[in-house]
């Protein structure tokens, strides 16, 4: 489903993965970098009472409600999304710092060691 919705708005990502962890990977587009839009994808379904990172868990225990509910939202957070994309506004959209590469965030390249 979540393939499906991605599609429909011609989001610049593919889903990859499993049913046991999937994996969003948000590409560059013309006016957003892979990790605005990642951050963006989260912003939006987090206000939707949904936490779902670019990978994400689904839990043997969800329902077909449960599923059906988290459709509907990713649906809402992806349509907001491509309103912002074809406005040129994601990035004045965003309310929180953008999301950075987790090896960028945990490695000083200049030192090449570890930073915690």
């Amino acid at each position: 489903g979540l393939n499906s919705i991605l599609q429909s708005y011609h989001i610049p990502a593919i889903l990859t993965g499993d049913h046991s962890r999937m994996l969003i990977k948000f590409q560059d587009a013309e006016v957003a970098t892979k990790f605005e839009l990642q951050t963006f994808w989260q912003q939006e379904m987090l206000k939707r009472g949904i936490l779902a990172g670019s990978p994400i868990f689904p839990m043997a225990c969800y329902t077909n409600e449960v599923v059906d509910e988290i459709l509907t939202e990713a649906d809402g957070a992806l349509s907001s999304m491509r309103f912002a994309l074809d406005r040129d506004i994601l990035r004045n959209s965003l309310g929180c710092p953008v999301i950075k590469d987790t090896f960028t965030k945990r490695y000083d390249v200049k030192k090449a060691s570890m930073v915690w």
